[in-house]
Order: structure tokens, then sequence, then C-alpha cells
């Protein structure tokens, strides 16, 4: 039978515990409730059941049956991923866990080595995987290496050597060992189809960096959100906030590990925090004093970091994520509306105003300069160009383009809300950053990659501006592998239809969208020049003097907000300093540099003056 390619495992996989009574038999009753616990809560969407978590090794055949059956029939249609591990000691019971696990439609089967009598050499442990994998060929197949507790030390690079013409099912390994080296080897051996998956929950962030797929581990049943934004934060290229939300996961585990954590106390640890009934563990694990979980469940409270949007302090345990702030909001859409809650968001700018209450208008396509969003993160827009209205009231009148800063219309000060300004170069701006995406702290943190040289690139930058071409390294790997099959194909089967963006006016409003070039169409700026004609035909604005400008200073642009006719703010003279002399750098022999005339920023005294005078 040609074995399937099956779902690939990535993401996060928690390894269940088992459910038992307090007479120590399977309470089947819990996983149903338990499945959408990981899912709703915790944004876990894979299981590896029957594992080492799951007390496997003290359970029946009979037992692991059922428990497998149940965790595959409730997580049908919910679960993205139900891998059963079935490694026995015995490799006739093994093989019979297997072919249970593909009748049952189990997504994977993983199997330990045996540690009793254990393989003496890589071969001997290939032969017993292989005897195992060929009961059910169709079923992903995964080794499951935990060398802590099997006491088999063998490097996992030597097993996966070959292992594919061997086990033509395999598609990857659980690592459970600290040694990131022989990790590492694994990953660069590896085909793209295989799921590397890491099982050292407190060394995640390492086994990231050296390419795992996902990981496999206990405390994501009770850590998964967390653990899902620390993978989120390494795939946007955060690592500040990674390794924030990894060396949260260590403060845990080193505070339970004080408190003499082990298997019993985890299982107990799960319960307080999820309230699911999972009773003891089997012997020879002796059950866990009920105080020490409630303490460990206190401390992951107290810790655990909470993500954008997610509702924060008064009786809500754990605190907003660096970068993220406790913040009141209007509940709904309508302004109507009185009630009020908090969620973590970021920090609001200066002379800022929660998103809630922000209408912001259509976004275009294209733009002279390039889109921002200004610093209180609500509207994408387009960038103010030079000359043109900025900030005012929560930065209603836009922000300005790369290079340029929303000064006061007279002066050298920025403009800060709720204060008006104009997109000009301020004195002393090195023209050489003008193009460069340069950090801001008027705006907020964002993350992203770029494609350069062949190479996703992401990193974190303090800017208003749109720098990112992808938000996360996923979506980058994602368009440079579509990039590099499209330019794989045969240039002779490419079929080109000519497309353009074009706009059209219908019933009072621009409608833009991808148009056959043949399709009679508008530019955006034509299509809302007819709009803004339509809609003012009929109204009469007061005419405004436009006044002359001084040599040192120019005309701004009159400033219309959407929606209105008339100018709000007229055109006003203000200061070129793009103009202004600079001072001498060499004087001739014997004089030396003098400031004869200090500029105010004001049109026609805008700039210093400087001269050569005898010294």
């Amino acid at each position: 039978m040609t074995p399937a390619v099956g779902k690939k495992a990535t993401g996060l996989i928690a390894a269940t515990f088992t459910p038992l009574t307090p007479e120590g038999e399977i309470n089947l009753a819990e996983i149903g409730p338990y499945v959408d616990y990981l899912l709703e809560q915790q944004g876990v969407k894979s299981i590896f059941v029957n594992g080492t978590t799951g007390e496997g090794m003290s359970l029946t055949v009979e037992e692991r049956k059922m428990l497998a059956a149940e965790w595959c029939s409730k997580a049908k249609n919910k679960l993205e991923n139900v891998i059963v591990h079935v490694g026995c000691m015995s490799l006739k019971d093994s093989q019979e866990l297997a072919q249970h696990a593909g009748e049952i439609g189990a997504d994977g089967i993983a199997v330990i080595s045996p540690s009793f009598f254990k393989p003496a050499t890589v071969g001997a442990l290939k032969m017993f995987l292989q005897e195992v994998a060929a009961v059910v060929p169709a079923v992903p197949f995964y080794y499951y290496h935990i060398p802590a507790v099997t006491g088999v030390h063998l490097r996992s690079r030597d097993v996966l050597e070959g292992i594919d013409a061997e086990i033509p099912s395999f598609r990857g390994l659980k690592f459970s060992g600290s040694d990131l080296m022989d990790f590492g080897q694994c990953v660069s051996y590896s085909p793209s189809h295989w799921s590397l998956l890491y099982g050292m929950d407190e060394q995640l962030l390492g086994a990231l960096a050296m390419g795992a797929n996902g990981a496999v581990g206990s405390t994501y049943n009770y850590l998964g959100s967390s653990v899902n934004r620390l993978i989120s934060a390494f795939n946007k290229g955060d690592l500040t906030m990674a390794r924030t939300l990894q060396f949260q996961v260590q403060d845990i585990l080193c505070y339970a590990m004080d408190c003499g954590f082990d298997l019993a106390v985890n299982k107990q640890l799960m319960s307080e925090v999820s309230g699911l009934v999972l009773g003891p563990p089997r012997l020879p694990l002796l059950p866990c004093p009920q105080s020490k979980a409630v303490s460990i469940a206190r401390k992951l409270k107290q810790g655990t970091l909470l993500g954008k949007g997610e509702p924060c302090g008064g009786s809500v345990e754990g605190q907003c994520d660096a970068n993220l702030t406790c913040l009141s909001v209007t509940l709904g859409g309508d302004k109507e509306e009185t009630p009020r809650g908090k969620v973590c968001s970021p920090p609001l700018a200066p002379g800022c105003v929660p998103c809630s209450g922000v209408q912001c208008p259509r976004v275009r396509r294209t733009c002279p300069g390039g889109h921002v969003t200004e610093p209180c993160g609500c509207c994408p827009q387009c960038a103010r160009q030079k000359g043109q209205v900025c900030g005012g009231p929560s930065w209603e009148n836009g922000y300005c383009d790369r290079g340029l800063t929303c000064t006061l219309f007279t002066g050298h000060s920025p403009a800060l809300p709720p204060h008006t300004g104009v997109c000009k170069v301020l004195p002393g701006k090195p023209l050489e950053r003008l193009l460069q995406p340069m950090e801001d702290p008027l705006c907020p943190r964002v993350s992203g990659c770029n494609i350069r040289v062949g190479y996703c690139d992401c990193y974190s930058l303090q800017t208003c501006h749109h720098v990112f071409f992808y938000p996360s390294l996923d979506e980058c790997l994602k368009a440079k592998r579509e990039d590099e099959l499209w330019s794989e194909r045969n240039e002779e089967n490419r079929e080109w239809t000519c497309m353009k963006w074009g706009c059209e006016l219908q019933e009072n409003q621009c409608v833009c969208m991808e148009r056959s070039c043949s399709s009679p169409s508008l530019s955006e700026d034509a299509c809302e020049d007819l709009l803004q004609k339509a809609r003012c035909s009929n109204v009469s604005c007061s005419e405004v003097p436009v006044p002359s400008c001084p040599d040192d200073s120019f005309l701004t642009e009159s400033h219309i907000p959407p929606g209105k006719c008339c100018p709000l703010v007229p055109a006003v003279c203000t200061c070129n300093f793009e103009e202004c002399p600079v001072a001498p750098q060499n004087c001739p022999p014997g004089q030396l540099v003098q400031h004869v005339e200090g500029g105010d920023g004001r049109p026609g005294s805008c700039c210093n003056r400087y001269q050569c005078v005898q010294s």
C-alpha cells in the first residue's frame, strides 16, 4: 500500500494527560471537554495521546485503545492532528496498538524505543520501528526520542539516516532531548515533508531558531496561548518578544521545580488551571498534594501575559504583553453606548483616543509617497506630502511621509495633537535618511519581513510607515516559494492577462478593483475629483485670498477634510528650511564663522545667516 502523505504536523501539539477516576480507572467523560478547552482556551489544534504525559506505559493495551478511540472521536472535525503513541516494551503490543490506531483514523502514530531490553545499535532500533510501521503503511509514522526516560542515547541524526527508504510512511521526529546539536543535524538532514517536533518546553525558542516545525509538550495544555504568541513573535522576527515569553515559561517551570515538579504535580496543575477533573496519576506515581498545584497555578496566573485585544484589569488575572497597555474601550461600535471594559492594547500616542471611537476613511490603493498608519494605530492612509496639512486631534489630518515632519506653520517645533501642522523638512534632518524607514518614537513598534537577495529578512521597527511586505516569516516563505515555482515554469506555457487597478463612479462612491486593461476606468485621483465635484456642485465656499510668500518660504496646500466641500485650513506661507544656507565649513585664513542673523522660523526671517569675519 502506498503511504499517505497525511496532514503535516506543525505548531503546538499538547501531550495530553489521561483522565482517571479517584479509583484509578479510565474516565472517558472528560475527554470531550478536554478537547474543547485546548481549542477554545489555549488555541492548541493538535494532540499527542498516550505518551509520557499520558502515562501510556502504565496503561494496559485495552485501556490505550479505549483512550485513543475516544480522543479521535471527540477531536474529529475540531482538531487538526491526533498522533497516537503506540510504543511498548513488546513489539507485538506495539503492532496491535498501531493496527488499532489505523482503524480509528488517527492522523499519525509515534513509537518510543523499548527501554527494558534496550536496542544496542541504531540498526536494532530501526528494525523495531520498521516492524511497527509496516503494520499500517498508510499512517504517518514518527519516531519518539526521549533519552532521559528510555536510557537510549543513540543519536537521532543516525536514526534518520536512510529511514525514508526503510519506512516509507516516516513523517518526522518528536525530539524530547536537550542536545540541540543533534536536533539541528536532524533538521539539516530532513526533507520538507517531515515534521521536526521539539519536546523540551523550556528550550523551544532555541529549537525554533534551529528550524523546528512545531512542539509537543505537557505545559502547552495550560500555557498554549502564551507559547502560541511566542511562536508568532518568532515568525514575525520579534525576538525581543519571543525571548520575553520564553523566559516567562522558564520562570514558571523553575518555580514549579522548586516546589517538586513531577508528572503528578503537572497533572494536578492542569486540573487547577482548566477546571477539568483529571484525577490522580497511576501507581507507582503518588498523588500530588493539592497545595503544591494551587501554589504553582497562582504563580502561573499572576505571570500570564495577555495578548492584544484580550480583557484585562479588574478581576482578570495576568498582565498585558510587553508593548501593550490595559486601556478602556467602548464596548460595541456605537458611539452612543456607554458601557466600557478594558483590553490589552498598544499604548496610546500623545493626543490619541482608542480606535473603537474612530471612523477611518477609505484606504487608497495608490499613493504619491507611501502608506502609513498614524501614531494612534487606527487608520491606514496615504502619507501626507510636503506642503500638506497633518496632525490635528488624534492625527485626524494625517501623518507625514518619510523624511518629513509634521511642523507648526511658524517656528521650528513639531506639531503634536491637538495642533494642526504642515509636512516639511526640519533643519538638521540629514538628507541621506529621507528615504530610509526611520525609527519614530511617536509610532508603535511593528514587525514583519521582506525578501532581500533571495532570503526573508525579518525584524521589528518603531515606525508609522508600511515598510514590510509580509506580516510574518510564514507568509514571506510562502511568497518566496510561490515566486520560485513561478520562475521554474516553462515560459511558453504562461498565459498573461493584462490587468490594471481602476475605478468607476457608482452611486456617490468610487468603486476600485483590478480590471482588464481593455476595460474603461478612472484613476483613483480622477474618480475622487469627479466625486468631489458632484457632491459639491451646489456648494459655495467663501473666497480666501492667496498670500504671496517671501523667497525663504513656500505656499502650503489648503486642506479639505474628507466628505467636506470647503477648505478647513487655507493655504498659508511657511518656511522652506531646505533652502536655508548652512554655516561655512571653512573660512579664509585669519577669519572665523560668525552668526550674524537668527532665523525665527517665520516667513521672511526663516533662516540663520552666517559670514566669515576677521578673527
